[in-house]
């Protein structure tokens, strides 16, 4: 027999969660469940039992910090004798923390298998595709956003899909400039707006750019241009890459007060005060492609990420 379940939990203070230990296997009999919080001035609990194969109750989030929870199942035999009891635990760190009011949207720039290429790196042939990355580095990024109390962090779409359809006669240029303003015209309400790219030069076959671009809104409000170089600086230093980044604005040819990408664009007809189109590297780039393709260098670069968000907010 075993009992199993979830590995981390966040909460707010003052928030509650319900939390479930799930038993195995389902045809075990003869159990006892406890429940215990390694510091209840952190997580307090309440209501555990075991019903229906589950030990189940529920957290509550008292003060910031990290508690351990422990699950606890003791068989007993079929007399209810403790001469051949065995006991099973798991457990759960809850991490609980001040809650933040900014609402953020991150969203992963194209979708599916977009931007795919072949690469070769240290001799291992690998392929990388952005929509695929980016996405999970979306994920990964409102996670930590979480972690760090901003408990109204989500990603802009739900599944890796467009969220229009290109029109019969619609070219896929104008078609992806439609789709991008509609995402950044999402961004309304929103305190903050990202959207998650890699880069390629003009040429494709150069494989030599190895560097962060970072576009913030023309207006450089609210600190936008702060926030935009702590950013760069953040990915810059995560991915180890030796060259300068750019942190630059872009307007549309002819009227320099609209933002030339579409997503920005979109998010600066909704008066969203903070958008930002990062470029993380070259994915025609060997090194940087494959340096993203790995999901525990995602896992630090979304934590990168998140620390400027916050400081940002905070500071």
């Amino acid at each position: 027999m075993a009992v199993k379940m979830p590995k981390k939990v966040t909460l707010s203070v003052g928030e509650t969660a319900e939390v479930k230990a799930v038993v195995r296997p389902t045809t075990a009999t003869h159990q006892r469940a406890t429940w215990q919080s390694s510091d209840t001035s952190i997580v307090r609990l309440s209501g555990f039992g075991l019903a229906n194969r589950f030990v189940e109750g529920t957290i509550y989030g008292v003060s910031p910090g990290e508690a351990e929870i422990t699950a606890t199942i003791k068989e007993f035999d079929v007399y209810g004798s403790t001469k051949n009891m065995k006991t099973f635990t798991d457990t759960c760190i809850v991490r609980v923390v001040e809650p933040l009011p900014e609402k953020i949207l991150i969203d992963a720039g194209h979708a599916f298998q977009g931007n795919t290429i072949n690469h070769t790196y240290n001799g291992e042939g690998f392929t990388y595709a952005e929509g695929e990355c980016m996405w999970v580095l979306q994920n990964m990024l409102v996670e930590e956003l979480k972690n760090l109390g901003f408990i109204n962090a989500e990603c802009l779409r739900a599944t890796n899909e467009y969220v229009t359809t290109q029109n019969q006669n619609e070219s896929w240029r104008d078609w992806q400039g439609r789709e991008n303003e509609t995402r950044g015209k999402k961004a309304t309400g929103y305190d903050l707006l990202i959207q998650l790219h890699s880069n390629s030069p003009a040429n494709v076959n150069n494989t030599t750019p190895d560097y962060v671009v970072v576009f913030y809104p023309i207006d450089g409000r609210n600190g936008t241009q702060a926030l935009g170089e702590a950013l760069a600086d953040a990915i810059k230093t995560t991915m180890e890459i030796d060259s300068n980044s750019i942190i630059t604005t872009d307007s549309t040819p002819g009227n320099p007060l609209v933002e030339a990408y579409a997503v920005m664009r979109g998010a600066q007809s909704v008066n969203c005060p903070r958008y930002f189109l990062t470029e993380n590297s070259f994915h025609t780039n060997p090194r940087a492609a494959h340096w993203l393709t790995q999901d525990d260098n995602l896992q630090e670069l979304a934590k990168a990420y998140a620390e400027v968000i916050k400081d940002h907010f905070t500071s």
